[in-house]
């Protein structure tokens, strides 16, 4: 099975799981997104595809379908309560090979940080390996500095909006999307 069917099915049916859900506040790393994702330059419109669900007291793993790394990654994340509110994350990912030759490691870290009972920021940085192709066509590894907010509209479902910067390309990612708690 895809995993992009697979992201599309958990997507789907996370409100329906939502609903028999207890309510979670705070910072929740049990949540499936789509989001519509630009590139500024090269002028690429796509849809991406994440989630995350917690399987230990502060580990979770994740899965992802995305123009940030240009294609589909899975891996293993843990973050770090600083308080209730505010999280500091890591995760490591392995995506398939930009070339279609192998699979490559993805690198995250940042903070995320629950401002109040509706609003969420996340500030972070993200090293994927080959994953941007420079002027001359020779494959670079690439640094992204990526800030996100969502605005929760109930404990299952809220908007999102984001924007990442990469290092070695040009341009911007532009992201706008929903995310399912549950």
């Amino acid at each position: 099975m895809k995993l992009r069917s697979l992201l599309a099915a958990v997507i789907i049916s996370a409100p329906f799981a939502a609903n028999a859900a207890p309510a979670n506040t705070g910072i929740s790393y049990n949540y499936g997104e789509a989001s519509y994702q630009i590139f500024t330059d090269p002028d690429v419109h796509q849809w991406g595809f994440k989630g995350s669900y917690q399987v230990a007291d502060q580990i979770y793993v994740t899965a992802e379908d995305s123009y940030l790394i240009e294609g589909r990654s899975g891996g293993l994340g843990f973050f770090a309560p600083l308080d209730n509110t505010l999280h500091l994350y890591g995760q490591f990912s392995l995506a398939d090979s930009y070339l279609k030759k192998g699979i490559r490691p993805v690198l995250e870290g940042g903070l995320r940080a629950a401002l109040n009972n509706e609003l969420e920021v996340r500030g972070a940085m993200r090293y994927a390996t080959k994953s941007a192709v420079n002027s001359r066509g020779k494959v670079k590894d690439e640094l992204f500095f990526q800030a996100e907010g969502q605005y929760k509209f109930n404990n299952q479902l809220a908007a999102v909006a984001g924007l990442a910067i990469p290092v070695e390309a040009d341009g911007v990612v532009l992201n706008v999307g929903a995310r399912f708690s549950f």
